[in-house]
């Protein structure tokens, strides 16, 4: 999405980690799929005016505005969706001057700005000795907390956060800047607080009258610890029941209890619980000193005089404290001090996703009604059985009685709702990504059970705005958030009024103008879609979330202006301004003659320039204009710019596929940790130090992490890890690669990412990603180009000055280089990239980089490279291998194998045995054994590879496609084995080595294609093998007079199909059961259980469809598949052209085409 011109703050676009970082919030763990929670831009205003900006810019594009502050909704109402804006105002308003105290007539006020967390403005309050009766979570912000009432600890006692403020500034929906009182807008002051936050303007301050210490003196509080028991818990909430029950209770008293499951970080809560319970319970600590805190309740009371005769029932506390294990007594404090004894440290209760309630009660019937045993059962049924993943976090709180400010507060011109409640329960049940069922199931009875007609807790469903749950949808929601119709329509007038253009409607949790409920004006909708001489429908005023799914919200041709600076309107950018990169220009392109004398002309441009070329930077417009014939402002950009009407789909399309996608930031980082522990000491395609950096600053680029997560996914460390945000459950790796390589792809084709490097890198991993029918030729292509952007970039050359940052552009460049070689033998693709075209030094000129992993890795890359020349078009084919002088592995590791770990050395190992086994060159199956060096060489690699990973789990090994290539020459040297082998024990090993590698290759199908592709296949051989054994076994005394048939080889007696495409014959649908099943019996492989993921081989009917099998007589031949020929042209992987058929379709990571080896295809 475009970016505002004019805006001074930050604006963060999809497609960047800072996005994915900043559009986080407290709902995105479990909403952030279902309620949409993906912004199309998120801005943070420095001030006022780029919150003018932002909001015409929205008013001229018809697009709605989200408003956050701390983001602690618990549906995310405080976001929205593409192509809507967020505004994040948790940092604009935080000067000297956004929190001041001053005094009027006698009383205490406080002007204080939204962007202030609770904790901060307590802070801030305590050190004046003074206080304000607000919420418990220190992280929460003050915006949204005043809009929906501020409920907290002295609830009972002072009433709500809102009820104390006298006036409102906000900047309203044309950017003018109104303050608002209930003196002067009555109707918008009482829809503001309590109406329905961020729906009526942005709330930039407020004005509140706080309270003195010195007015409260002698008040008291209790805050206790329990071990969690349903005995104790029982007790403590009949003390709660009794008092909420009681309306004459005095408003002196404030209770509240918790209740809390195993592993809340307790001491985030109450930090001097630390020290005394590591004396009196050292059983909770571990090994590392940390603790482990078990299951807990946690009382906090409190007691406030509010006249000179009041006195503190001190038994009220004892029968409080009776039974903890630890507290402090009941202690005397100053107000301002008790207000931060009640707050909670904690981000969050627990590092899950979660499924919440809060319920309100005016019921003053509990105890008779046995609340109190309902409730408990209810928790101790989730709260108990430590292993069902499942985490509480309770609290129970009384509000009600006579004599209660909350009470009592209700007609202070707010429209908070629900303030006859008398208590207030909200069970909140966090859970692992498995356990989503168990804790939806257990709220599922306690709304049955507590809520309705015969609710045992209340007879009338009711629910407050900043914990809402349930339908998204305010209009089909209403009755459960205020009291009656009235005040609803009320609202929606005042709605009407403050936003005619729908801009602060960005969800469905959201007032909605009047005509909601069927009047038929449609003046000020914002769409001109709606604005048509029709008579307008029933709800025809939606939320902008869903027209923005609708064609109607495509903007037209004309339909682009936007704002730039207060009072002028901009054109918006189509994307991003984006530094473009680079390019090199040869000497003997006529474009270097010509840009000479313009070249000479800027400074700074000695150190761009080689003996073949030199760089050169797009121009500004300065320089524009000072270039001959170059008039200023002339475009020169390539013609074809894409319109807004196509700028508005491809949004559409690249939020459908969600480019945005990636691993919950936890395991994110583990896949980070797995990538740079497994895949960068072979391949340093990025330094990890500016990478890290980049981390900590939230400016890495989105299309690289998920490039890197798709690559450690293949790792064994990262199963456990497999989550994405739009999905809550755990992946298999090849399905969360698929979908983390669509995301990347479509990223990648929409241009979102200019940055020339980055791409290189993305482009080179996704090269090591191989999934599907055409996953080798799309590996292929991004190599390439991977290798044009470092070409076009000049990579090869490097830089005549010696640079630190120059080094990881050269790693870069040999990391292409190397993969270059494995390319053209895995995929069968010429070599890009030759040595007669680098100017680069190769780093292992330096003896000590010989030594480490890359420098080994570099090494095997040069070797390889002489391989593959025994595979070039025009080769002598007598030569039969590399014969003479081929080095050992321990010739090339030297003295660096003593810092390697296991996996490193194995995994280069097998890089070395790989390259050995390819060394030896026999074109067939068929020709004559010659106890040749290379022939030697590659039949013990072959053995050496199998018994590595063998010991090795190769699940372990590092995730790169060397492995599989090596364990796939093995199969096929195995196979010409067992195929040329004259005595039965040879045969015999030789089967035994096959069988070994189908199992091996089978336990790597769940993150490669290519290992399940190359199992079925070895499965199918060794099928074939067991049919032949058994066809001997079961000689007949007569055979049938030989007819030849088309493909069939006479001088073979009719038993072998002729070598050639043509004779790749597909097999009956019996043949092909009986082969399958056979092979089930030898190596223990069902292929049937295999899981269906995209691309899965072999079972894809689509790709069955595809293939051309309906030119081939079925019954032609029975031996259908010549598997001597099929593994004779394994070699020829390494060769770039002149392949026949069976090469192509036996490739180790391209065997589409034999999808009839599935008998369910």
């Amino acid at each position: 999405m475009a970016t505002i011109a004019g805006i001074t703050g930050n604006q963060f676009i999809k497609g960047t980690q800072a996005y994915q970082n900043n559009k986080y919030q407290y709902a995105s763990s479990s909403h952030e799929v279902d309620h949409n929670m993906n912004p199309g831009l998120i801005i943070q205003p420095q001030n006022k005016n780029d919150i003018v900006l932002a909001l015409k810019y929205a008013k001229s594009q018809k697009i709605a505005v989200a408003i956050r502050t701390g983001g602690h909704q618990y549906s995310g109402a405080s976001s929205t969706s593409t192509p809507n804006i967020q505004l994040d105002l948790k940092k604009t308003f935080r000067g000297p001057n956004d929190q001041t105290i001053f005094e009027k007539d006698g009383r205490t006020f406080v002007r204080t700005s939204v962007s202030w967390s609770l904790g901060a403005l307590n802070a801030y309050l305590t050190k004046h000795k003074l206080f304000v009766p607000h919420g418990q979570c220190t992280h929460v912000h003050l915006g949204g907390h005043v809009q929906t009432g501020g409920y907290g600890q002295l609830g009972r006692s002072f009433g709500l956060f809102g009820d104390h403020v006298l006036s409102l500034e906000i900047v309203d929906h044309e950017g003018n800047f109104k303050e608002v009182t209930r003196a002067t807008k009555s109707e918008l002051f009482y829809a503001i607080l309590g109406g329905s936050p961020g729906n009526f303007g942005v709330l930039t301050h407020f004005t509140l009258e706080v309270h003195r210490d010195s007015d409260y003196k002698g008040s008291r509080g209790l805050k206790a610890l329990y071990w969690y028991d349903p005995k104790t818990l029982k007790r403590l909430v009949d003390i709660l029941v009794e008092m909420s029950d009681n309306e004459n209770f005095p408003r002196n008293y404030d209770l509240c209890i918790s209740v809390l499951s195993s592993s809340f970080k307790l001491l985030d809560l109450w930090p001097e619980l630390d020290g005394q319970m590591r004396r009196e319970h050292p059983e909770i600590y571990g090994e590392d000193g940390m603790p482990f805190w078990p299951r807990t309740i946690i009382v906090y009371a409190q007691w406030v005089p509010f006249e000179k005769n009041d006195v503190c029932d001190m038994a009220w506390f004892d029968r409080l404290s009776k039974g903890s294990i630890f507290d402090q007594g009941v202690q005397e404090k100053p107000m301002s001090k008790l207000t931060g004894d009640w707050i909670f440290r904690n981000v969050r209760e627990f590092d899950h996703p979660y499924v919440k309630r809060t319920y309100l009660t005016k019921s003053t019937t509990l105890g008779k009604d046995g609340w109190a045993s309902w409730v408990t059962k209810r928790i101790d049924a989730i709260v108990k059985p430590e292993a069902n993943r499942c985490w509480l976090s309770a609290q129970l709180q009384c509000f009600g009685g006579k004599h209660s400010k909350f009470v009592t507060n209700a007609d202070n011109g707010t429209s908070y709702s629900w303030r006859d409640s008398t208590l207030a329960c909200i069970l909140d049940a966090f859970h692992s990504s498995s356990a989503k069922d168990r804790a939806e199931d257990w709220q599922k009875v306690n709304d049955s059970e507590g809520i309705g007609p015969n609710g045992i807790f209340s007879k009338q469903d009711r629910r407050v705005l900043w914990g809402s749950y349930g339908s998204f949808d305010l209009d089909a929601s209403w009755r459960y958030y205020y009291e009656d119709l009235a005040k609803y329509e009320r609202l929606q007038k005042a709605r009407q009024a403050a936003d005619p253009d729908g801009i602060f409607t960005p969800n469905s949790f959201c007032k909605r103008c009047s005509h909601t409920f069927g009047e038929s004006d449609n003046k000020g909708l914002g769409n001109a879609s709606l604005q048509s001489t029709d008579p307008l429908p029933q709800h025809t005023a939606e939320p902008f979330e869903a027209r923005s799914n609708s064609q109607s919200n495509v903007p037209s041709e004309d339909e682009t202006e936007c704002p730039g600076d207060a009072g002028k309107e901009a054109t918006p950018t189509a994307r991003p301004n984006l530094a473009k990169p680079p390019r090199f220009i040869g000497y003997l392109s006529p474009e270097a003659i010509l840009r000479g004398p313009l070249r000479g002309q800027r400074a700074g441009q000695g150190p761009y320039q080689n003996q073949c070329g030199f760089w050169v930077r797009p121009p500004d417009e300065a320089e524009e204009a000072a270039q001959p014939g170059i008039r200023p402002g002339e475009d020169h950009s390539t013609p074809g710019s894409a319109s807004p009407f196509a700028e508005k789909a491809l949004q559409v399309y690249l939020h459908a596929v969600g480019i945005d996608m990636l691993p919950p930031r936890p395991h994110q980082d583990i896949l980070l940790d797995i990538y740079f522990s497994y895949i960068q000491p072979f391949l340093p395609i990025l330094d990890e130090k500016s990478f890290r950096n980049r981390c900590f600053e939230q400016n890495e680029p989105t299309v690289l992490i998920q490039a890197m997560c798709i690559v450690a996914s293949k790792h064994d460390k990262a199963r456990s890890h497999l989550f994405l945000s739009e999905d809550q459950s755990l992946l298999k790796p090849r399905e969360f690669g698929h979908r983390l390589y669509t995301s990347v792809t479509a990223a990648i084709a929409a241009r979102l990412e200019t940055d020339r490097v980055v791409l290189m890198q993305v482009l080179a991993l996704l090269s090591l990603h191989c999934e599907g029918f055409d996953g080798a030729e799309q590996a292929s292509m991004h190599l390439a180009q991977a290798i044009h952007h470092a070409h076009t970039f000049g990579l090869q050359f490097g830089k005549k000055r010696k640079q630190a940052q120059d080094e990881p552009l050269e790693r870069l460049f040999w990391c292409l280089w190397s993969l270059d070689k494995l390319n053209a033998s895995i995929n069968g693709r010429p070599l890009i990239m030759h040595d007669r075209d680098n100017g680069l030094e190769n780093p292992n000129v330096a003896a000590d980089h010989r030594r480490t992993p890359f420098g080994i890795w570099l090494q095997l890359s040069e070797l390889l490279d002489k391989v593959i020349v025994l595979y070039r078009p025009g080769v002598d084919t007598s030569v039969t291998g590399w014969e003479a002088g081929f080095p050992g592995l321990e010739e090339i590791v030297g003295d660096g194998a003593e810092n390697l770990d296991g996996p490193t050395i194995a995994a280069l190992e097998l890089f070395y045995h790989a390259v050995a086994m390819a060394s030896c060159n026999y074109r067939s199956i068929h020709d004559p054994v010659r106890s040749t060096p290379s022939y030697i060489r590659q039949s013990l690699s072959a053995v050496r590879v199998i018994s590595i990973l063998s010991s090795e789990s190769p699940e372990n090994l590092p995730p790169l496609p060397i492995i599989l290539y090596a364990l796939s020459l093995a199969m096929s040297v195995a196979y010409r084995q067992f195929r040329q082998s004259k005595l039965q024990v040879h045969k015999n090993r030789a089967k035994e080595d096959l069988k070994t590698c189908c199992v091996l290759l089978n336990r790597l199908r769940t993150a490669w294609w290519s290992a399940g592709a190359m199992a079925d296949l070895g499965t199918a051989a060794l099928a074939k093998a067991d049919n032949a054994s058994r066809a001997k076994s079961n000689k007949r005394t007569s055979a049938p007079p030989f007819t030849h048939q088309p493909g069939i080889n006479p001088s073979l007696g009719g038993n072998e199909v002729a070598s050639g495409a043509e004779n790749l014959l597909p097999p009956s649908s019996d043949q092909r059961h009986q082969a399958f099943q056979t092979s089930r019996d030898f190596a223990g492989l069902n292929v049937d259980q295999m899981p269906a993921i995209p691309g899965q081989h072999p079972i894809s009917s689509t790709r069955a469809e595809l293939s051309p099998l309906g030119s081939f007589d079925f019954t032609e031949s029975p031996d259908w598949l010549n598997f001597d020929n099929a593994f004779e042209n394994f070699d020829t992987l390494l060769g770039s052209s002149g392949a026949d058929l069976s090469s192509e379709l036996l490739k180790p990571f391209n065997y589409g085409d034999f999808d009839f080896l599935d008998p369910l295809a």
